[in-house]
Parts: structure tokens; C-alpha cells; sequence
């Protein structure tokens, strides 16, 4: 079709290396790319030369010479970083293929780019996983296949690093973790300022597009994991041994040796004193009393009151810190809608940290106003205790949040927050809408308007009438709406009472068949609904709660990592220390950027790398040459035997799709051997019948000249077979001469023997020769 050729121009004009990279891209064929692979067209400098084409675009003007083989995909599928406008000349040398792939949603070749990546095949991975929920963000709702790429991405990535810390010594774990946390240090013994400025640089990172503003910048694999946003990965066994080795770990950046505490004390130190502050709260709301007829506070009662106001600022200052340090805006969804918001309020028991703050705060206010204005006491007292009862509720509810920390009790947790948020609250609306439309139609059934009088028809009694009448109904609480008859049972008699003496009409009709058929409705339709939907949701979250759990378990690591090592209600001095050394160091941003403007070690290559990243690099190259076949085939682990037979039917059907495909492609290859068959067998048929006439004129005039030819050969023989007759005829004559010619000579011979004896012996002799 004329594709061969304009390769080949290609080819000679950029490489055939290139020419079959764009080819790829451009047709979106793993194919291609494994074939370039297979003749080892597919290099680092190769991808280097790829790359640098797309930056040359993006610095193209009117005139600068764009490559055909891009515009023919620009004009085809649009296969151009000049899309994508966020993207500058200098963010582009950073990119990969596989970063270029998911750009632009190649979602065939993506899977291929990542595994075959030697060095940063996890950090690929992760940035692929970010560039591609943006996009399934962004298609709400049409996006089945790249939700199913980005799966599969997630699960090659689970496995590499699971791979990597099951099959490793306790050396290589240690190295796994220090290139996860970017924990590696540049050893140098030089002394040039630029390897000083080296020695202090940690790391490895990796450059990452951030999917909120489109800013790229180099980032740990930590955070890459972090910015993923993806539960599995913080699910992996070499995610959770990570975990749990930094909750015993002491805080690696803490300045003031006293702050390097783990975060397992930092937690067991945090958990007793939420507990003597559960203690001195309940305390405080039942027996802190302000006397009525004195001015003067006791100062028990004042003491515990600056106790109480310490523990609102400590815990104040803990949610400010919590807000900035998690300030960061991740993708959410809420009400079919996804949006940006701070990490922070993603979390629910954020909510009730805030709302108990507020009414502490409010409790305390209202403390103090009583101090100072002795005349209110008496009306602030009891809303005071209100109040403070409010918040002692909600921080009940938060202490929920310490028991995350146990394995056993966790997963439980996370059920129990599915259940009542996914399943509870939709049936508490249902339940509404059934009492709200019974709760009417009992109310005049029973009670009709034109038969209650004037007095009796205040809304507050007829609307507590129309929800607690149901509701009493539904837990069997019969002596509630066990009502008295009306004398008479016309419709206009006025000694109807709502919630004492009923219609008779509508009381035959509600005690005899309504209030069945409400019973059946609710008790045995709706309850049975709400069991069956608590039942499918357990058993669907067992398999999800060990994930949910550890990713929990990470999110309290890294809270309990910056949290204050003094408990409340002290807390706060290390809070405002803390504040105060940010504010200081905002000052020297000037120096600290002058010392870090060398270039940073993981951005070289060579005598540049440390030893301990040459080592893991090498251990990785080892491990996933390997394990590499296999990665697109794995399924992700941590799941439950459900969601693992989930998975392999999921490859299965894969599997199948692309046999079947493969299938249709045979059978349309077979189709054109099979049209091409039939016209070389034509071709054939009609070249060999002219070739049978033509053989068949030759032998009808072959057959003619040999028949000629016998006729002759006969006549030949007739006539030689005459010749020899009359020959053997002779011949006999001729022998019968010569025996009469010998009788006669013996005649001859006798007579001349008789006539001369002696003569005649010699003359016989002689006559013999």
C-alpha cells in the first residue's frame, strides 16, 4: 500500500531505529515495538534521539522542518506534545517514552515501555498511574479501558516491589527501603566544592509531572506512591514491612536530639494522655460548678478550667500543623463529581477533631463569660454543659481512631465506617421518605383536620406525631399510639385529640389492616434489605479491609512521625518551637538555594552514583531479568479469594480477547492466502489448458506422422521380407548347385582315381586345400 516506501524514506532521512519508534507510537502496536525490541533497534540512545524530536516541535516556528512521519500522526490521531500547551521545552528533556505513551493515551504500547525500562521501571510505573488517573478524571465515566490500563499498572508495580523485597536478603531490604524513602547518601572523597554539595544530597527522585498544576519536579519514590493515591501499593508486603520499620524507626530529620523519637512511642505517649484527657474532660462537664450567689471561682474550679483551655490549644495547634503538612490537593469524588481538595479533609475523623475543637472552644468561652458576668450563671450553666457533653461525644467517636493501630481491630474499623456511610445512610433516607408519607396518612386517618378542634392543632404536635407514630411502630412500641375511640363516627364530630382519642372509621381501618401492611413493609421488606446489604457489603470489604487498613496504617505513620513528642496539654510549646524554626529557616532560602544549585547526583551517571544505588541497581537489573516475563501476567496480591479469581478471569478473558483477536487476524490472513490461492489456481487451470490443446495438437500430428511412419515401416517390411524370400530361395538354389557340383567332382574324382592312383592321392590333396 505504499507504507513500505515512505518508511523507508524515513529511514534513510532519521534511522530506522526512530522511523520504527514513531511507527509505533503512531499505530499504537505493541507489535512493532516488540519487534524493534527483538532486533535490538530499541537503545537508550535511540529513546534519547525519539525524545528530542518532540522537544524540537515544541520549539518549532512556521518554518522549522517538523519530521513526516509526526506530522502524518499529528494529522491522524493528533499525536503531538504540542497538545499538551502546561508542557514546556525544558519539562520535556525529562520526559520518557513511557511518560509520552500515557500523555498521549497509547494505551497498547504503554504496558511494553514500562517493563522494559533496566533501572526505573517502579518510578515509570508510578508516573504512569498519576498521568492516567488525571485522565480518568477527566473522561468521567468513559474511561473502562484506561481504568483497566491503569489496573494493570498498579499491578505490575505491586509485584516489582513485592518481587524485590521477597526474594531479598536483609541487605538488599535495607537498600530497598533507603531508594523508597530517597534515603541514599553521595559518599565522595574529594574535596571540590562540587562533591561537598553532592555529599549532602539524598536521594534517588525521579522527575514527575504533577497532575495538579502540570509542574514537574523531581520527587522520591515515597512520594511518588503518595501522589498515586492508590490503596494497593500501600497494600504490598514490602510497603507494609516498610511501614512498620519506620514506626520503631526514630525521626531521621529532627534537629533537637530529644525530638527523635519513633513513632510507636510518639503513639503509646499520645494514646494515655488522650486518655487521662477523656478522664479529666468528663470530669470537668459534671463537676465543674460556678457558684450562684458569689462572685468569687474556687480554684479547683479555675485550675481545671486552665487545664481544659490547654487541651484546646494543644489540640488546636495539632490541627493546624495536620492542615499544613497535608495541605496538598489530591482528586476526590463526592456526589458523582470529582474535584481537588486538600488531603486533610479527606479524611473523616478530621471532622470530628474540628467540630469537637469548636465546641470546646465554645465551652471554654462560655466558662470564662460566667466568670466574668456572675449575673448569667444561671442561663449559661446548662447550655455550657450541653455544649461540652457535644464534645466529649465527638471526641469519643475520635478515639475510635487509636484503635487503627491493631491489626486485629482495624480492618473492623474500616468496615464499620463502610456500613454505615454506604449502606446505612442511603436506607436512613428511604426509612424517612416511608415514615414521612405513612406518618401523613396515619395523621388523617386517624385524627382528620375538620374533626380536631382549633386548640389542638399546633404544628409541632401534629409534625412529633406524624414521624414518632412510624418509628414507634417499627420497634413495637404498641402503648404509644394505643388510641381511644371518638363517640361517634361522623366525620365532622369535633371530640377527635391528636395522639388520645381517634376517628372510629380510621381506628377500624389502621387497627385491622394498615398497620400490617405498614409492619410487612418495614420490619420484613426493609430491615431483611438492610441485613442483606450489611451482610454484601462485609463480605465484599473482608477482602478490601487488609488494604484499607494499611493504608491507614501509613497515613497514621506519617502523622505520628511529625506529631509533638510532649503530650497534651503541653503540646503546643513544641508546636509554636516548630512554627518559629519554619519561619527561621524561610529566611536562609537564599543560601540553602546557592548550596543545593549543583546538580544533584541522581541526575548522573557513572563515578557520580553511589555505591549503595550501584548495588540495588545491579540487585534490580538481576531480580527483574527474571521476573520480568511475568509481570504483565501477575495478579496483585493482598486480596481475598474473591477478588483473586476476580482477577485471573479478568486475565483470562484478556488472554482469550487477544487469542481471539490473534484468531481474526489468521483467519483474515488465511482469507487472503485462500482469495490468493484461488487466483494463482485459475491462472494456473487456464494456463494449463492452453498448454493441454496445445499438447493435444502436437499429439493428434505426432500420431498422425507415426502412423505414416508404421504404414511405411510395414511396407518396408513387406517388401524386405520379399527381398529375404527370394534370397532364401536363391540361397537354396545355390546350395543345391554346389551339392550337385560336389557329385559331380567326386564323380570326377572316383573316375580320375581309378585312371591314376598314384597322381590322384596328390591331386586330392591339392584339390582339398
Amino acid at each position: 500500500d505504499g507504507g513500505g516506501a515512505s518508511l523507508g524514506n524515513e529511514s534513510d532521512e532519521f534511522g530506522a531505529d526512530i522511523s520504527i519508534l514513531c511507527k509505533a507510537f503512531e499505530q499504537d502496536s505493541p507489535v512493532i515495538l516488540r519487534c524493534a525490541i527483538r532486533l535490538k533497534l530499541l537503545s537508550l540512545k535511540a529513546e534519547k534521539e525519539f525524545l528530542s524530536m518532540f522537544s524540537c516541535e515544541l520549539d518549532a516556528g512556521p518554518t522549522k522542518e517538523i519530521p513526516m512521519i509526526l506530522r502524518r500522526a499529528k494529522a491522524k490521531q493528533g499525536f503531538s506534545l504540542s497538545r499538551n500547551s502546561s508542557i514546556s521545552s525544558l519539562e520535556a528533556e525529562s520526559l520518557t517514552m513511557s511518560d509520552v505513551a500515557a500523555l498521549h493515551e497509547r494505551v497498547n504500547i504503554l504496558p511494553d515501555l514500562i517493563i522494559i525500562r533496566q533501572f526505573d521501571i517502579i518510578p515509570c510505573a508510578l508516573n504512569a498511574i498519576i498521568q492516567l488517573k488525571s485522565k480518568v478524571v477527566a473522561r468521567e465515566g468513559k474511561h473502562d479501558q484506561l481504568s483497566k490500563l491503569r489496573k494493570r499498572i498498579i499491578t505490575v508495580t505491586a509485584t516489582c516491589l513485592d518481587d524485590l523485597y521477597l526474594n531479598g536478603f536483609v541487605q538488599d531490604k535495607e537498600l530497598l527501603y533507603n531508594y523508597i524513602r530517597g534515603d541514599i547518601n553521595f559518599e565522595s572523597n574529594s574535596d571540590e566544592d562540587d562533591d561537598s554539595s553532592r555529599s549532602s544530597t539524598k536521594g534517588p527522585k525521579f522527575s514527575s509531572r504533577s497532575s495538579l498544576d502540570g509542574t514537574t519536579g523531581f520527587k522520591t519514590v515515597l512520594k511518588l506512591i503518595e501522589e498515586s493515591d492508590c490503596d494497593d501499593m500501600f497494600a504490598t508486603e514490602c510497603m507494609h514491612h516498610f511501614v512498620c520499620s519506620d514506626w520503631a524507626a526514630p525521626k531521621p530529620d529532627a534537629v533537637v536530639p530529644m525530638w527523635k523519637l519513633s513513632a510507636k512511642k510518639k503513639f503509646y505517649s499520645y494514646f494515655f494522655s488522650f486518655i487521662v484527657f477523656l478522664c479529666v474532660f468528663a470530669y470537668h462537664i459534671i463537676c465543674f460548678r460556678l457558684p450562684l450567689s458569689s462572685t468569687e471561682v474556687p480554684p479547683r474550679e479555675l485550675a481545671l478550667l486552665v487545664v481544659i483551655a490547654l487541651y484546646a490549644l494543644s489540640f488546636t495547634c495539632h490541627e493546624i500543623d495536620d492542615f499544613y503538612r497535608r495541605k496538598c490537593k489530591r482528586r476526590t469524588f463526592a456526589f458523582g463529581k470529582g474535584f481537588w481538595c486538600p488531603q486533610y479533609f479527606k479524611d473523616m475523623l478530621n471532622y470530628f477533631d474540628i467540630l469537637a475543637i469548636l465546641a470546646m472552644w465554645t465551652g471554654v468561652l462560655l466558662n470564662l463569660t460566667g466568670i466574668v458576668y456572675a449575673q448569667s450563671r444561671g442561663k449559661i450553666c446548662h447550655a455550657n454543659q450541653i455544649v461540652l457533653s457535644t464534645s466529649f461525644l465527638l471526641w469519643g467517636f475520635r478515639s475510635v481512631a487509636f484503635l487503627y493501630y491493631y491489626h486485629k481491630i482495624g480492618p473492623v474499623i474500616s468496615i464499620l465506617g463502610s456500613l454505615i456511610i454506604k449502606d446505612l445512610l442511603p436506607f436512613l433516607l428511604l426509612i424517612f421518605i416511608i415514615f414521612y408519607s405513612f406518618g401523613v396518612f396515619f395523621l388523617n386517618l386517624l385524627f382528620p383536620v375538620a374533626a380536631i378542634e382549633s386548640d389542638d392543632r399546633a404544628f409541632s404536635v401534629i409534625t412529633a406525631q406524624i414521624f414518632t407514630m412510624p418509628f414507634y411502630m417499627m420497634f413495637g412500641i404498641f402503648e404509644k399510639f394505643d388510641f381511644n375511640q371518638a363517640n361517634s363516627s361522623e366525620a365532622n364530630s369535633t371530640n377527635v385529640k391528636v395522639g388520645e382519642i381517634a376517628h372510629p372509621r380510621g381506628h377500624w381501618w389502621f387497627y385491622n389492616i394498615l398497620i400490617f401492611a405498614f409492619l410487612i413493609l418495614v420490619n420484613i421488606v426493609m430491615v431483611n434489605l438492610l441485613i442483606a446489604l450489611f451482610s454484601l457489603t462485609v463480605n465484599r470489604m473482608a477482602d478490601k479491609a487488609l488494604v484499607i487498613w494499611r493504608r491507614k496504617y501509613y497515613d497514621m505513620l506519617q502523622e505520628y512521625r511529625h506529631i509533638s513528642f510532649l503530650p497534651p496539654p503541653i503540646s503546643f510549646i513544641y508546636y509554636l518551637a516548630k512554627w518559629y524554626r519554619t519561619c527561621r529557616r524561610r529566611d536562609d532560602t537564599s543560601k540553602c538555594s546557592k548550596r543545593s544549585a549543583a546538580e544533584p547526583w541522581w541526575s548522573g551517571d557513572g563515578p557520580d552514583i553511589p555505591a549503595d544505588y550501584q548495588k540495588f541497581l545491579k540487585l534490580q537489573a538481576l531480580r527483574f531479568r527474571v521476573s520480568r516475563p511475568k509481570l504483565l501476567q501477575a495478579v496483585s496480591q493482598n486480596r481475598g479469594e474473591l477478588q483473586e479469581l476476580i482477577g485471573h478471569t479478568e486475565q483470562l478473558l484478556e488472554m482469550q480477547n487477544e487469542s481471539e483477536s490473534a484468531i481474526e487476524r489468521q483467519a483474515d490472513m488465511l482469507e487472503l492466502m485462500r482469495e490468493s490461492l484461488d487466483d494463482g489456481m485459475h491462472e494456473i487451470k487456464f494456463e494449463s489448458q492452453k498448454q493441454l490443446v496445445r499438447l493435444q495438437g502436437e499429439m493428434q500430428s505426432n500420431w498422425e506422422q507415426l502412423q505414416q511412419a508404421v504404414t511405411q515401416l510395414s511396407t518396408a517390411q513387406n517388401s524386405l521380407h520379399q527381398e529375404l524370400r527370394s534370397l532364401r530361395e536363391d540361397q537354396a538354389a545355390l546350395v543345391r548347385g554346389l551339392e550337385n557340383q560336389r557329385q559331380q567332382m567326386k564323380l570326377i574324382l572316383s573316375a580320375f582315381n581309378q585312371l591314376i592312383p598314384n597322381t590322384g592321392s596328390a591331386v586330392k590333396s591339392g584339390i582339398s586345400k
